[in-house]
């Protein structure tokens, strides 16, 4: 098992990584009380999880398990952090993490 950071920045934002044998396309948006979610798209630009809430200390890929998309993806904050990333936190103090 590997390890990987996701560099980002607290800004919405779209992008595609190549996670395995798999390109992903993912979508990160803020949305005020529900916080950070992500949607992920398949290479081809089919949804495959749409609206799944960034939350601290949980594998947020676990309930997708059938998708076997072979990771799992976490978040991750540092000392007097939130738990889970707010509107400045994602990518300052809160890193997101995926584990093939």
């Amino acid at each position: 098992m590997a390890l990987y950071e996701i560099p980002l920045t607290p800004d919405n934002q779209t992008f595609s990584l190549r996670i395995g044998d798999n390109t992903l396309g993912f979508r990160l948006i803020f949305r005020d009380a529900a916080g950070w979610v992500i949607d992920m798209a398949s290479a081809a630009g089919d949804t495959l999880i749409q609206g799944l809430p960034v939350l601290g200390g949980v594998d947020m890929l676990a309930p997708y398990a059938y998708l076997e998309l072979g990771v799992k993806l976490f978040a991750v904050s540092g000392e007097n952090v939130p738990e889970h990333p707010n509107a400045t936190t994602l990518g300052n103090g809160s890193r997101l993490l995926f584990m093939t």
